[in-house]
């Protein structure tokens, strides 16, 4: 990726994939893509996988949440792909008007913090937990994530 778009819903700094890349010491020109060749050659041998092609922004985005180490965004794809096929029910279509959050509200502010960090608000009034409600919350928030990786990567 060699830059963000804009969006109308999130507003990034000018800066802000620049400044991304070198938290994660992959700021020096082609490292970031030598640790995506790295990656997705790693992604090709791998038998058990039932998804292989994966985008170059998604794996540059696993690099980056694994703190710029390669093996360790290896582990990330690994455990992803392996809850994916034990546990496909979190995977499954979601309904946001989910009888079990129906007290709890969440949304991402759309601004930056001047640390570069995205702010994640919560209210919850949910007076009761029980299972089905954890469920539902982390399928909400697994398509939440999913909604900002395709606000973030659209055009």
């Amino acid at each position: 990726m060699e830059y963000i778009p804009d969006d109308t819903l999130l507003k990034f700094y000018p800066n802000t994939l620049q400044y991304v890349r070198k938290t994660c010491n992959l700021d020096q020109p082609g490292s970031m893509d030598e640790a995506i060749d790295t990656l997705e050659s790693w992604l090709q041998k791998q038998q058990h996988f039932t998804k292989k092609d994966y985008s170059r922004d998604y794996l540059e985005r696993a690099i980056v949440r694994a703190g710029g180490f390669v093996e360790h965004a290896k582990k990330y794809l690994d455990n992803l792909c392996t809850t994916r096929t034990l546990l496909p029910r979190f995977f499954a279509n979601y309904d946001f008007a989910s009888p079990h959050l129906v007290d709890n509200r969440n949304i991402f502010l759309p601004n930056l913090t001047k640390d570069y960090y995205r702010v994640y608000l919560v209210q919850n009034h949910i007076q009761e937990y029980n299972p089905e409600m954890y469920d539902a919350y982390y399928k909400r928030l697994s398509y939440v994530s999913i909604s900002i990786y395709i606000i973030c990567t659209s055009n």
